[in-house]
């Protein structure tokens, strides 16, 4: 794998996937917002307090939108960095590690789908779901091609990059281990 065909895969599907939920997020909260403050203003059907509540609401929901907006902006860019990172420094990148979503009871994976986390020098951190075949090979190439970060998922290594971040290069620490998620299945009776 190459570091072209290594940001093809990052770059891809799931960015794009995230991309559209952003922009159905904005298109479809801006017009609940003016749809709320609108009716705000219709005379008939709504006393004085029902308009006012209406008022309030739209007022709490477009603070919301705009909140929403600047988190979409915030989550744009920290992904934009990594994928510079891995292009034009990847001296940069200090941790990788693989997340994997796995049955409660058992150790079984649950999807053929694996987050891959990417952590930054100066903090910034994003995750990257990927196909297994993918994430296998992102991680082969970056331990092959980059012996100064560490790789693989413990509570010291977190908490080492909590600490100070500028540690894992200094002493990168290789490990096979991947952090799990659980997969709650609720079980609501009809």
């Amino acid at each position: 794998m190459t570091i072209e065909e290594m940001v093809v895969h990052l770059k891809g599907h799931p960015r794009k996937m995230k991309f559209i939920a952003y922009a159905a997020l904005i298109v479809f909260g801006g017009f609940f917002c003016l749809g709320l403050m609108l009716i705000s203003f219709v005379p008939e059907g709504l006393d004085a307090e029902g308009r006012w509540t209406l008022r309030i609401l739209s007022v709490i929901a477009t603070a919301l939108w705009i909140f929403a907006l600047l988190e979409i902006r915030k989550s744009l860019s920290s992904w934009d960095k990594i994928i510079e990172a891995i292009v034009n420094s990847p001296d940069k990148i200090v941790w990788v590690y693989k997340g994997i979503t796995v049955f409660h009871k058992s150790d079984a994976e649950f999807t053929n789908w694996q987050r891959l986390f990417i952590h930054l020098i100066d903090g910034t951190a994003d995750s990257f779901t990927l196909r297994k075949p993918e994430a296998v090979a992102i991680l082969k190439y970056l331990s092959e091609h980059l012996p100064k970060i560490s790789l693989g998922w413990s509570d010291e290594l977190q908490k080492t990059y909590k600490a100070n971040p500028k540690l894992l290069l200094e002493r990168p620490q290789r490990s096979d281990q991947v952090r799990k998620f659980p997969y709650r299945y609720v079980y609501v009776p009809i």
